[in-house]
């Protein structure tokens, strides 16, 4: 591979960059399962994608008047597996 051209150079370095300028804050989280504590993002596996403990206060944040019920909807319909279904249908 070309040196200078690699997916940290061309994509996660300017995300990252584009991402700080919303005032995110961002974790290196390369070795998270190195850790005896486990990850600190609070992932059981990396295969876990979307963090329900990080995802419900942000639900009910940007949804004040929504009850739990509605909350719990939400997080089922964002965490369903769509990995059987065509790309077309998952979108």
């Amino acid at each position: 591979m070309t040196k200078g051209y690699n997916e940290d150079i061309l994509i996660e370095q300017p995300a990252i960059e584009l991402f700080q300028s919303f005032d995110w804050n961002f974790i290196n989280c390369f070795d998270e399962f190195d850790a005896p504590s486990g990850s600190p993002l609070g992932r059981e596996t990396k295969s876990e994608v979307v963090i329900v403990s990080r995802l419900r206060p942000v639900l009910q944040t940007l949804n004040p008047e929504a009850t739990e019920e509605d909350i719990e909807r939400a997080i089922e319909e964002l965490t369903k597996d769509r990995s059987s279904l065509s790309l077309v249908n998952a979108n």
